[in-house]
């Protein structure tokens, strides 16, 4: 997931909880039907609810709510020992109301959504996930966090809020306001109008005990413990309240915040929570609410009381945390400030989706495909560019995600595919949760034929592929260069910024919505970690003279296209004719060639590939008399020519060895003018012209 600005506890802390909890009340409380909104207020469904005094939120039957957020359905059974079973067809999750626990004998198998069958227009589709090797159980024990579990009717319930935080794995999260729930995904907005909640300036002590319960619940639960946050070691080994209470003075105002009855003091809780926790761009608390929360009183209290009480204790912590969140933004995004750069070159084309964009470059027979988040726009202006340079006769192709900071890790997998000639159709991850080690196994329509149906013949491309990234790079930025290097592509640019844990969002219970680093751990193949980043095969970073970093060079296509070609050793040598003159004409640089095509020369072929660097360099001379050009690798016949008045135009390309692909020299005795000379890989074509006349002169150097 894109850049932002379970584990059981074995001694978790819970004395805190329990010494300052609430009880809910529940009595036979009966089931009532409430009406649910799904992404419109015209798409409903109707969910089985139970009330419940001192919980903020409705409890919700366990079976309706995962049959509306999954796409498969799932059954709920009464056992004999008084448990639920919920059975998806793939796995099944135990409820037990009188223990207060969960148990999985699969959890990832159970939880992970599959998409049951194709829709028409998608580009990719999770089929399956599976694991690698042997799996764990997992039980979670309720009690922790005193969240009770009921059941009425042969139904069993748990907290809306709960069971969307469980649940965020399919995306889909839920808030509840005015009596009506609302479902949506990710960080779009809810249609319900939850930001009421936080117009007013207290809020309820048993509401602020379960939000706090409750995230407590998520961080033991379902929190990464990234190794890139500072206090990860300690939420894990601790358990989040035992951080909170133990670590610094800080961490206990923090915890006090959190708890309080203030909506001021809750949103500050926030603020430093993710400056505190920060992660990279994955674990956000404020960065999306207090966009969605900016028009509500308790947002412009907040905001007042940041302005007119400057040595209050948390105002005080929280600015400090904030600078030190300031200083590690700017850092890693360094490379923003040299986007200008790109003017000075002119884009095939220039999409713009938003804040993000999708561009392609071409520089001599390298095409760069600059775009900077993964999504299906991504995959979608990657195959047009893919087309574009296949048809522009490009031989390098370079996706530059040296400004984007992640997305979705399908549209990765789309990319994958295309470097791999479709052949990478499993995504490896470890279940933080487990330590299960998890494959996602995917379809994909490559040729964007609007049918996943495993049959694309007509994706077919033969780049030289690149990768350029940079600190920036993060989260499924970074994910994509560490598989492209696994894979033996080359790396440009500095070391990717880690993030390896997928991000996943969540609703707090006023309806607030933030982010985690998830369970859910990208590995490579082997199961390695990928949070140290690819390092580059080559890194084209300078120093500044205040010691940052000058990424100027991010910029240099000259310098990206060279790179790729040396590492490559061959360049595409492009054949043109001239239909005026009768002249044919060799280069190895495509800019030079369309020059030409728009001059009138006609494209004819790419003959053969060139080293890019070899010990047997063709010259390249000009006679300004009649128009001609001639190649040599012959450094006595260049100097001769250049004596007789020729123009010395350098070194045009280099021959490989006498073991690579003959470019035979033919010349005609009877022309007058230019095209005396003709140089052919072709043997039909030598030999045709030998029948016409013209004079095989052998070997002149060889490709590859």
């Amino acid at each position: 997931m894109k850049r932002v600005f379970m584990r059981l506890i074995a001694t978790l802390s819970v004395s805190a909880l329990a010494a300052a909890t609430f009880v809910p009340i529940y009595a036979d409380a009966a089931v009532i039907s409430k009406t649910v909104f799904l992404r419109s207020i015209d798409e409903t469904e109707q969910l089985s609810c139970v009330e419940v005094e001192g919980v903020p939120v409705p409890y919700v039957a366990v079976d309706e709510y995962y049959n509306i957020v999954y796409s498969n359905s799932c059954t709920c059974e009464k056992l004999s020992n008084n448990t639920y079973k919920l059975d998806n067809g793939r796995g099944t999750m135990i409820i037990d109301p009188a223990g207060n626990t969960i148990h999985f004998d699969e959890p990832e198998i159970f939880l992970y959504p599959v998409d049951e069958k194709a829709t028409a227009g998608d580009i990719s589709r999770l089929t399956a996930v599976k694991y690698k090797g042997a799996s764990s159980e997992l039980d979670i024990d309720l009690d922790n966090y005193n969240i009770d579990i009921i059941e009425e009717e042969n139904k069993v319930f748990l907290p809306l809020t709960t069971l969307s935080d469980f649940f965020s794995v399919t995306t889909i999260n839920a808030v509840y306001a005015a009596d009506d729930i609302s479902f949506n995904s990710g960080t779009n907005p809810q249609i319900v109008n939850w930001q009421t909640n936080f117009d007013s300036l207290t809020r309820d002590k048993s509401e602020a005990q379960f939000s706090y319960n409750e995230l407590c619940f998520v961080f033991d639960t379902l929190y990464g413990c990234p190794p890139n946050c500072e206090f990860a070691d300690s939420i894990k080994s601790k358990g989040f309240d035992g951080f909170l209470q133990s670590e610094s003075d800080e961490t206990r105002k923090v915890r006090e915040l959190l708890l309080s009855t203030s909506t001021v003091d809750y949103i500050q809780g926030l603020g430093i929570l993710e400056c505190m926790l920060n992660d990279g761009g994955h674990s956000t608390f404020i960065a999306f609410l207090f966009t969605e929360i900016a028009d509500t009183e308790g947002y412009k209290a907040f905001l007042d009381f940041e302005k007119n009480n400057p040595n209050d204790p948390g105002v005080l912590i929280f600015k400090d945390w904030y600078k030190k969140y300031i200083a590690y933004t700017n850092s890693h995004n360094a490379i923003m400030d040299y986007e200008h750069l790109l003017d000075q070159y002119t884009p095939i084309f220039d999409e713009e989706d938003g804040e993000n964009y999708y561009r392609y470059y071409e520089y001599d027979n390298t095409g760069i495909y600059a775009y900077t988040e993964y999504n299906d726009d991504a995959s979608i202006y990657l195959k047009k560019a893919l087309d574009i340079a296949k048809a522009h006769g490009m031989k390098n192709f370079v996706f530059d995600e040296a400004k984007n900071g992640g997305g979705a890790d399908d549209s990765l997998m789309y990319m994958m595919n295309a470097i791999t000639g479709c052949n990478y159709p499993e995504l490896y991850m470890r279940s933080i949760l487990t330590g299960n080690k998890v494959v996602q196994e995917y379809e994909y329509d490559m040729d964007q034929d609007g049918v996943i149906e495993g049959d694309d013949e007509d994706f077919d491309y033969d780049f030289n592929y690149a990768v350029m990234c940079s600190a920036y790079s993060y989260s499924c930025g970074n994910f994509f260069p560490c598989l492209c290097k696994e894979e033996g592509v080359p790396i440009i640019g500095e070391t990717s910024g880690g993030g390896t844990d997928v991000r996943e969002t969540y609703r707090n219970t006023l309806g607030g919505v933030y982010t985690l680093s998830s369970y859910k751990e990208l590995t490579y193949r082997n199961g390695g970690n990928v949070e140290a980043g690819a390092a580059p095969d080559y890194d084209i970073t300078k120093k500044n003279p205040d010691g940052s970093v000058d990424y100027t060079d991010f910029y240099n296509f000259e310098l990206i296209s060279n790179i790729v070609n040396a590492h490559y050793k061959n360049a595409a040598m492009y054949r043109l004719y001239n239909p005026n003159s009768g002249e044919h004409f060799f280069t190895a640089k495509v800019g030079e060639k369309d020059i030409l095509v728009n001059l009138g020369w006609k494209f004819e072929s790419i003959p053969w590939d060139a080293p890019a660097v070899s010990d047997i360099p063709v010259y390249r001379v000009y006679n300004p008399n009649s128009g001609d050009h001639h190649f040599t690798a012959n450094a006595a016949e260049r100097d001769i020519l250049v004596g007789l008045g020729w123009n010395d135009e350098g070194i045009g390309w280099y021959s490989a060895d006498g073991s690579g692909q003959p470019v035979y020299r033919l010349y005609n005795p009877n022309a007058t003018g230019v095209g005396s000379h003709h140089f052919t890989a072709g043997e039909e074509e030598r030999d045709m012209l030998i029948g016409l006349g013209w004079r095989d002169e052998g070997i002149g150097w060889y490709g590859e």
